[in-house]
C-alpha cells in the first residue's frame, strides 16, 4: 500500500519522474521544452496525499519561471512558506522580472545554478549556498546581468 511507504523511497521512485536533465534545463532552442502539456510535473500529487511533502520538495528543487505572474506568485508562495525556498538548486529565468528576482533569489538560500536565458545564456553556478544575510547581487562580476 502506498500510504505505508517511508518517504525515502518515495523520493527514489518519484525523483526520475519529477528530474529535469540538465540538458533540457539548458536548452535555448526556438521551443523551449517548458510549458507544454505532454509533461505535467503536478501529476505525482493527485496519486496519495501523503505523498504530498515528498513530492513538493521535488518540485521546488528546480523551478521554471516564463512570466511575470509566475514570478510574482513564487515570490508570494516563497514570502509566506520560507522554507519552500530551501528546496530549490537550480533557477531558470525565461525573461526579465526585474527585482522580483532579486527578491526569489534570496528566499532561495540553498541555489547551486542561475540560468537566464534569452541574450544572456550564461549559467551561474554558485561556489556555495547564499546565505540568508548575503546580496547575490552584490557580486556583479560573480552574476553578471541576473536581475
Amino acid at each position: 500500500m502506498a500510504y505505508k511507504l517511508p518517504n525515502e523511497l518515495i523520493k527514489k521512485i518519484l525523483e526520475p519522474v519529477l528530474d529535469i536533465p540538465d540538458d533540457l534545463f539548458h536548452d535555448v532552442s526556438d521551443r523551449p521544452p517548458f510549458g507544454r502539456l505532454d509533461h505535467v510535473s503536478a501529476i505525482p500529487l493527485t496519486i496519495c496525499k501523503s505523498w504530498m511533502p515528498v513530492v513538493i520538495m521535488l518540485l521546488y528543487r528546480v523551478v521554471i519561471i516564463r512570466s511575470k505572474a509566475q514570478a510574482y506568485a513564487l515570490e508570494r508562495i516563497l514570502q509566506a512558506n520560507p522554507y519552500l525556498g530551501s528546496y530549490a538548486r537550480k533557477l531558470r529565468i525565461e525573461g526579465g522580472f526585474g527585482g522580483l528576482m532579486s527578491k526569489i533569489i534570496l528566499l532561495s538560500p540553498n541555489l547551486r545554478s542561475i540560468y537566464p536565458t534569452g541574450t544572456a545564456r550564461k549559467a551561474y553556478v554558485l561556489p556555495q549556498p547564499l546565505a540568508r544575510h548575503a546580496s547575490p547581487f552584490g557580486n556583479r562580476r560573480g552574476l553578471g546581468q541576473v536581475q
